[in-house]
C-alpha cells in the first residue's frame, strides 16, 4: 500500500504468482480525490534461459489484449 502524506491509503497492489513465483495476475486500485480506479493485469511468459528465468513476457488488460512485451537479457558470473 501507498498512503499519503495524511496516512491514507492511495494505491494498493495484490500479485498472484504461479508455482514457479513468476507473477502472473497484479491487481491494482489507485484512488484520488473524487475517483477509484481498479485495474488487474495478466502476464504471459513467452521464453526462459536454460536456467529457467524469464526472457520473454506479455503483459496483458484484463480483456486479454496484449499492452507491452518487456524482454531481458540476465548475465550470469
Amino acid at each position: 500500500q501507498v498512503k499519503d502524506s495524511t496516512c491514507k491509503v492511495i494505491y494498493s497492489a495484490a500479485l498472484m504468482l504461479d508455482d514457479k513465483n513468476n507473477v502472473i495476475e497484479k491487481a491494482t486500485t489507485t484512488i484520488s480525490n473524487d475517483s477509484t480506479t481498479n485495474e488487474i493485469i495478466r502476464y504471459k511468459y513467452d521464453r526462459f534461459d536454460d536456467k529457467k528465468n524469464w526472457t520473454a513476457r506479455t503483459e496483458m488488460a484484463e480483456s486479454g489484449k496484449p499492452k507491452k512485451i518487456t524482454k531481458r537479457k540476465i548475465t550470469y558470473y
